[in-house]
């Protein structure tokens, strides 16, 4: 997935927005702060003509940044059009679609994408809604899977016949 997937999949759904370049302008100032760019490069992003590059992302990696991303996504998508969202990028919906969630699989998508190097990420809007919905759902049972102290983190691969873990402190 790259910045072009993002801006087809949730642009025409933002009435607010209603240009290429106040959708970049948003979604970059959401993420942290929106350098200098030209419209025409702008533009170039939303359609693809022109890379998503190191030195854009640059200013907003390392940031606490998801919940501004959240909000931009829960701001500008009309509720009526959560479900174009969700069609978009191939979610499965049965239910009600549910907008905090679309927001935070989108704002997820978005992080992982400036914290990358490359211009193409996995997707993962699809395991980040479900996951969201799961979380948002009355019915979770917390785990007691948070970091001990703030800024701590934890990551965990499986491997058939391998398991890595990797524990930061900050």
């Amino acid at each position: 997935m790259n910045l072009k997937d993002i801006c087809n999949g949730v642009k025409p759904s933002c009435p607010n927005l209603r240009s290429r370049e106040t959708f970049i302008d948003g979604l970059l100032e959401a993420a942290g702060g929106a350098p200098y760019i030209s419209d025409s490069y702008k533009r170039g992003l939303c359609n693809g003509g022109k890379p998503f590059i190191v030195a854009l992302k640059t200013p907003n990696r390392g940031k606490d940044n998801l919940q501004s991303l959240i909000d931009f996504f829960m701001t500008e998508i009309a509720d009526a059009k959560v479900g174009n969202v969700l069609l978009e990028f191939g979610i499965p919906e049965k239910e009600t679609p549910n907008k905090k969630a679309l927001s935070v699989a989108l704002a997820n998508q978005m992080k992982a994408l400036i914290e990358d190097d490359n211009e193409d990420v996995d997707e993962i809007v699809i395991l980040e809604y479900q996951r969201a919905k799961e979380d948002d759902s009355p019915e979770k049972i917390d785990m007691g899977m948070q970091p001990l102290y703030p800024g701590d983190s934890a990551y965990v691969q499986f491997i058939p016949n391998q398991i890595f873990f990797l524990y930061s402190i900050k």
